[in-house]
């Protein structure tokens, strides 16, 4: 440990966070324009799926708000079917 400290029978240890090992996802075969290519493909893929699963989890999160509105939907046309049939039309 870098640092440490004892105070009233406890030792107290500090440290720096280690760094994010970062993945190189670049592909190498044939010549650089391919593998240009295929990475910022490979990229566009990720950035695809990392929406997708974004799109999915705010529609989880908002899941009650749409099936209110639904449900306003369906009870409106309802009440517009039973008023209209109750009317009686003048038809010539």
């Amino acid at each position: 440990m870098p640092v440490w400290a004892l105070f009233s029978d406890n030792i107290y240890a500090f440290t720096h966070p280690r760094p994010k090992v970062k993945k190189d996802n670049r592909f190498f075969c044939g010549t650089p324009k391919y593998s240009e290519l295929n990475t910022i493909r490979m990229e566009e893929e990720k950035r695809k799926e990392e929406l997708n699963v974004f799109q999915i989890s705010f529609f989880k999160q908002q899941k009650i708000i749409l099936l209110g509105y639904l449900a306003l939907f369906f009870l409106s046309i309802f009440t517009l079917v039973k008023f209209n049939k109750n009317q009686n039309y003048n038809q010539k």
